[in-house]
């Protein structure tokens, strides 16, 4: 960067603020819902789209909905050989709901996932818990309406340096993060932090930062040869290409 800020005519300050709005513009591109590499990129509307069927995909791996009424019709009475007068079957005989805590579950799975590296949340080879269709739908829309929360984390970020959040997580969330700008003498530093609870939980968190370091890093590579030939040329050298 201080290459580049002799070509740019930037004071390294400058050039270390424009470099850090890339290396949030990179973050953002990678941050989920969003996706990028391997012939693949998700950003906007499609990203938001794409993180909502995936929970829907999360929910359906581990639940299946039911109406739970609270009773169920049965053609037999066990132990009950001689019912009231005048009842017949089927009989109709209280229920409870077994799994109470729809999100509780939910978010057990989820935490097991992360430790466990895997991409997709399922309940193994066991059937599916049979919950409240209510419940399950209710869970559903608080989870899609979270979707882009973990990049607003990147929002203070963003903002400070200039730069548009993007479609998925505009408005909609206020999620903590921060960052901290500190230029003394000898001493050039931007810290940005995202303090989403869950964004530790977030598979490869540290490799996806350090590829958008990197991804900007080449960046500045690739800019450099240009501006050196330019600047050779513009002080009347000739330049062999």
């Amino acid at each position: 960067m201080t290459l580049l800020a002799g070509y740019t005519s930037k004071t390294i300050e400058d050039e270390m603020l424009s470099q850090s709005k890339g290396v949030i513009r990179e973050v953002l591109s990678i941050t989920p819902p969003a996706q990028r590499g391997e012939g693949v990129k998700l950003m906007g509307v499609a990203a938001r789209r794409a993180g909502e069927a995936r929970i829907d995909a999360d929910l359906r791996g581990v639940f299946q909905g039911v109406k739970i009424r609270g009773f169920r019709m049965v053609p037999h009475l066990f132990g009950d050989r001689s019912p009231e007068v005048g009842k017949k079957p089927p009989y109709r005989v209280a229920t409870k709901e077994k799994h109470l805590n729809v999100e509780g579950i939910y978010n057990a799975r989820q935490a097991s996932r992360s430790r466990r590296g895997k991409k997709s949340l399922t309940r193994g080879q066991r059937a599916p818990y049979y919950v409240d269709e209510k419940k399950l739908d209710a869970l559903a829309r608080k989870l899609k309406g979270n979707v882009g929360k973990l990049a607003q984390g990147f929002k203070p970020a963003a903002d400070r340096l200039g730069l548009a959040m993007p479609v998925y997580a505009r408005g909609q969330h206020n999620a903590p993060g921060s960052i901290d700008i500190d230029f003394k003498p000898n001493h050039l530093r931007i810290v940005f932090t995202n303090n989403v609870s869950y964004s530790a939980l977030v598979p490869d968190m540290p490799r996806r930062m350090q590829w958008a370091v990197d991804q900007q890093a080449r960046k500045i590579e690739r800019q450099l040869p240009y501006l050196i030939r330019k600047a050779a040329r513009d002080s009347g050298f000739k330049v062999r290409s």
